[in-house]
């Protein structure tokens, strides 16, 4: 009897736990059965596909024997962040994204195939081959985009690997990250762009101001510091010398809420999409800061981060009237524009930038035959070279290095941002004269 009653109880217990793992997985098929179902499952998927770029030149392709990529070295290391691989390594990769893409799930017929099986990209692989090339190996992003049509052109982003090399091989530090969309920087100077348009729609007498700069700034207690002295300028002149001084009282004028909601309205502050791949989300400080840490919002240094693209497709939108044409990496025979600036704020912002790059940096001999407008930007990210001392003896310090900004050119309607992570140079040396070079090679070859 005693048997019976044991062997009962383990019966019911047998019972009751697979009850409760049946339970447990109807639970996980319910909330997680299209991942199982779209889980890239490698070779012997009966799924076929190819990736093209612009100029029909194959990035990747596979079918149920096997997964293909481009056969020069080139492009595979250059566009990798673009198509990413078959293991799903790299957020942005398009790869994974597009195979998910193919086909479709519902919870009683399953997994379902598109009739649809190649697309077509709107990057340039020889382009982006140009400017992984002009990277060198440093930390650091280029991307480029045609504001009038919303196509982008460039998305090189190092440091990159060539997926067909052996696996044994030491990686680089963040190879699997696209800096292109998927790292966030503090912007330094660029951010004054974002100051500048809240300022020239809430400041009534913005250009009868005067700023005064010799080198440093105090408010309340807190020392703001320049990069030069640019003693009296008015607001034009301050934005082409990138004034911290003069940027720092604007700030405070606009004030912290502003500047929160001005980054917000033109998609700073969000996630942002193009096409299968998602951005994150930039960051502003939102708690009360206090006039000297408003300051420092405003100049593009306290807490602030950006993604390249997110200033990329701001910087599009003043290059073309405030109003933005959708960005995508995947042809489209259609496209949409919305408005994502005041016509007037944006048509301000353009003559500025042009001002920036013919009094500010030197168009003849920067951007000779370019028509241009730009805004650099030296954000400082705390690291320092000990052993290299600068001429007051103390450490220099690394600082990541931005040039946004577009070409007003009927034939070449580009807007675009270079970032490097890490330099000892500035915004104008390092990323201005790299993206001098890439321009001229990119009409060169776009022609």
């Amino acid at each position: 009897m005693k048997k019976i009653v044991n062997r009962s109880l383990a019966v019911t217990i047998l019972a009751i736990g697979i009850i409760a793992g049946l339970l447990v997985y109807i639970t996980r098929f319910f909330e997680q059965g299209e991942n199982w179902a779209l889980y890239f499952p490698g070779t012997g998927s009966s799924v076929e596909g190819s990736i093209y770029d612009r100029g029909g030149n194959l990035l990747a392709s596979f079918n149920a024997d096997e997964q293909r990529y481009s056969d020069y070295a080139s492009i595979r290391e250059a566009c990798y962040h673009v198509t990413g691989d078959y293991g799903g390594r790299v957020g942005s990769g398009l790869i994974s994204s597009f195979w998910n893409g193919l086909r479709h799930y519902d919870i009683i017929n399953g997994v379902t195939i598109s009739e649809d099986t190649s697309i077509s990209l709107t990057v340039d692989s020889s382009l982006n081959i140009f400017a992984y090339n002009l990277l060198a190996g440093r930390n650091g992003a280029i991307m480029m985009m045609n504001y009038k049509t919303g196509e982008i052109l460039t998305m090189a982003s190092s440091p990159s690997l060539d997926p067909l090399a052996e696996e044994d091989e030491e990686l680089p530090e963040g190879v699997f990250i696209n800096r292109c969309v998927n790292a966030t920087y503090a912007p330094g100077s660029v951010f004054k762009l974002i100051t500048s348009a809240a300022a020239i729609e809430n400041l009534d007498n913005l250009d009868e101001q005067r700023f005064y700069c010799d080198g440093d700034y105090i408010t309340s207690g807190v020392l703001i510091k320049c990069s030069g002295e640019h003693y009296n300028q008015n607001f034009e002149q301050a934005l082409a010398n990138s004034c911290n001084v003069a940027f720092a009282q604007i700030s405070i004028q606009v004030g912290q809420e502003r500047l929160i909601e001005y980054a917000e309205k033109y998609g700073f502050l969000s996630e942002l999409n193009i096409d299968y791949i998602r951005t994150p989300a930039g960051h502003i400080m939102t708690e009360y800061a206090g006039d000297p840490e408003t300051a420092w919002i405003g100049i593009g240094q306290s807490e602030d981060l950006i993604t390249p693209y997110a200033m990329m497709r701001y910087v599009a939108a003043i290059a073309n009237g405030g109003m933005l044409v959708r960005p995508h990496i995947i042809y489209a025979d259609t496209v949409t524009a919305s408005r994502l600036i005041e016509e007037s704020t944006a048509d301000r912002l353009k003559e500025l930038m042009i001002n920036n790059v013919e009094k500010g940096y030197g168009s003849y001999y920067t951007f000779p035959d370019l028509k241009i407008g730009g805004k650099t930007g030296t954000a400082e990210t705390g690291y320092y070279i000990e052993e290299d001392l600068d001429e007051d003896g103390d450490p220099d310090s690394l600082s990541n290095v931005w040039f946004t900004g577009f070409l007003y050119d009927e034939e070449h309607p580009w807007a675009f941002v270079a970032v490097i992570e890490k330099d000892l140079g500035g915004g104008l040396t390092t990323t201005g004269v790299m993206m001098n070079t890439f321009l001229h090679q990119a009409i060169k070859s776009m022609s």
